[in-house]
């Protein structure tokens, strides 16, 4: 049997941070959500940079340009920079929500993040100068990318391609499910307008009510039994591609939106801890690649149907008991 593709996708962005609600008052923030400096030691990026070295696996890091607009190019860059220095791979990711910000000040709120149903003058524009700002941070340009809040349309994938973007996991259904139900996939891969798309894997499993739901395989969404028992399961039914998502600040507990008091999420972060060590133990039947890889191995790549998933009732329970618990322990 061939071997499993994983890739683990890790969406890095600023956060509005209550800007909207309290204009001059509230500003955005950048390093709670990015580094979580907790204790003198970054629990966000720090502690994913220090994790995938460990175990010699390279993430895909969508770097979100936009906020550029507000924080100037030099926190990102540095990030970048670090990212490079330990082998990580850098694709794009935007929020036209920033938008609203020009040469570090709030000029016009502009709450709509969509890509979809924009212009398609607007959204190529968007996607041109989110390019242009990911070439100042990482000194290329992107060959792969993901919108903002998974929102996207069958056009979206046609300005992205314009944009020089070859590979893209614009699509979780269990976040943000397209309008197009011809791209409402759970996961695969498909061309889409040219572009290879990626999608993050969803999976049934059962929600608080006891009712069965589909949810993305997002490590903070997803319980260490679930996690492993889906790649498992995916292995077994030849799935061919599992892609994870996650954020730095996921990591994390703040105590408010403006990041003014952080510890580290332990529950979290070991999930990742698990998940890192399960692929590096089974290095035979999983093969962890990044949608830079993917760009460059394309001609290699066909489309994939999506493969049905799903956890077991004892595992899913097992996570909403832990979240829950974890959710409402600062402690912890």
């Amino acid at each position: 049997m061939a071997k499993t593709l994983v890739t683990i996708t890790i969406d890095s962005e600023a956060s509005i941070a209550g800007a909207y609600d309290a204009p001059g008052q509230v500003m955005p923030n950048f390093y709670g959500p990015v580094d979580g400096m907790a204790n003198g030691r970054s629990e966000a990026l720090g502690f994913l940079i220090e994790t995938f070295s460990r175990y010699d696996i390279r993430a895909t890091f969508f770097i979100e340009t936009l906020h550029t607009r507000f924080f100037g190019d030099a926190p990102m860059a540095e990030r970048c920079a670090a990212l490079e220095a330990a082998g990580q791979d850098l694709q794009l990711h935007a929020h036209p929500t920033w938008q609203s910000f020009a040469d570090g000040a709030l000029v016009e709120i502009k709450e709509d993040d969509r890509s979809f149903g924009r212009p398609h003058d607007e959204l190529t524009a968007i996607y041109a100068e989110a390019q242009e700002a990911f070439v100042r941070l990482a000194g290329r340009k992107a060959v792969a990318a993901r919108t903002g809040n998974f929102d996207t349309g069958t056009e979206t994938f046609a300005v992205m391609r314009a944009a020089g973007i070859k590979v893209t996991s614009n699509i979780c259904v269990a976040v943000q499910r397209p309008p197009d139900e011809a791209i409402c996939l759970t996961g695969g891969r498909q061309r889409i307008e040219g572009v290879l798309e990626l999608p993050v894997t969803c999976f049934g499993a059962a929600g608080r009510s006891g009712t069965q739901m589909l949810r993305p395989l997002q490590i903070t969404a997803t319980g260490t039994g679930e996690m492993l028992y889906l790649l498992e399961q995916a292995h077994a039914r030849n799935a061919g591609h599992v892609v994870i998502v996650t954020h730095p600040f996921e990591f994390i507990k703040k105590a408010d939106d403006q990041y003014n008091r952080i510890k580290a999420n332990r529950l979290v972060q070991r999930r990742l801890e698990a998940l890192c060590r399960y692929l590096d133990r089974n290095r035979d039947r999983f093969d962890v690649v990044t949608m830079g890889e993917c760009a460059e191995g394309l001609d290699r790549l066909g489309d994939l149907p999506p493969v049905p998933l799903a956890a077991p009732f004892g595992a899913s329970i097992r996570r909403i008991l832990e979240n829950g618990i974890n959710d409402r322990i600062w402690v912890l």
